[in-house]
């Protein structure tokens, strides 16, 4: 998985290369991370449906 971000004054917005309509937003860069990790395998498992 490989995702694509940028800082945006105090926060850091998000998206997964491969699946680039699930976005996140947070404080930290780790928090981003975590959170589009999460994102992932929930997609990979079927849980959020393909956008």
């Amino acid at each position: 998985m490989k995702i694509i971000y940028q800082k945006r004054g105090q926060w850091f917005t998000g998206h997964i290369l491969e699946d680039p309509e699930y976005e996140s937003q947070c404080e930290t860069l780790e928090e981003l991370r975590n959170n589009l990790t999460e994102i992932y395998s929930d997609i990979v498992s079927g849980l959020v449906p393909k956008a």
